[in-house]
């Protein structure tokens, strides 16, 4: 009788030990499987939008901001490339850029620093982000631009909150043409996925609305069709 219960209990603890540990190991799998993307913007970590995980745009320094990229779980190691380039067309600046673990996009990111300052952020988004869901994050914008046809004979759009140094941009590459329907009168549709979101200051962009004869169309932000 002893022996039967005891062997019942080993029986019992075996299956119960197997259970935990098969749990553990798709806990395991399941962290691995996680993707590892930048979602600093929906998420607000450190600091929010347009600070970038303790990066601000015309204070934190060179060396301050490569730091912080270095302790990024989505960057992929070894990819970073520095380059000379300009900055608001004629103003001399260094660019670093960088490439994410789980993106195709090239490159996933790219800082620009003038003087040793960090002057421009510019990050792909790499997940699912409706523009619905960024002006829930960030509130009305100001304005919105298009370019059509851009060089790559698609349409391209920008969205602007001037005071808050940020754009969101998005083109209709697998899309109806939104160009088409902005020129037509029509307002944007709010599940438009975001493609990339730039950090800059208040009077970059507010060049970018006022340049005469540029790439772009300017006009205010009027709301959703839905609106």
């Amino acid at each position: 009788m002893f022996r039967i219960k005891f062997n019942q209990i080993v029986n019992v603890s075996i299956l119960i030990a197997s259970l935990i540990l098969n749990g553990c190991s798709d806990n395991i799998v399941a962290s691995r499987a996680t993707p590892v993307v930048d979602r600093s913007f929906i998420t607000g970590e450190i600091c929010n939008p347009p600070c970038w995980y303790g990066s601000e745009i015309n204070k934190s320094t060179k060396r301050e901001t490569l730091l912080i990229l270095g302790q990024q779980p989505f960057v992929k190691s070894q990819s970073l490339k520095e380059y000379e380039t300009y900055w608001t067309s004629d103003i001399p600046a260094t660019a670093v850029q960088y490439d994410c673990v789980t993106s195709e996009s090239r490159p996933c990111g790219i800082l620009t620093f003038h003087e040793g300052i960090l002057v421009e952020n510019w990050i792909a988004v790499n997940y699912d982000l409706m523009l619905e869901s960024v002006i829930q994050r960030l509130g009305a914008p100001d304005y919105l631009t298009y370019f059509w046809p851009n060089p790559s004979g698609v349409c391209e759009i920008s969205v602007l909150w001037i005071e808050k140094g940020t754009s969101v941009s998005f083109d209709d590459r697998d899309k109806y043409n939104e160009c088409e329907n902005i020129i037509d009168g029509n307002k944007l549709s709010p599940d438009i996925l975001v493609k990339s979101v730039l950090y800059t200051s208040k009077d970059v962009l507010v060049n970018s609305i006022n340049i005469t004869g540029g790439c772009c169309e300017t006009i205010k932000w009027t709301g959703f069709k839905s609106d």
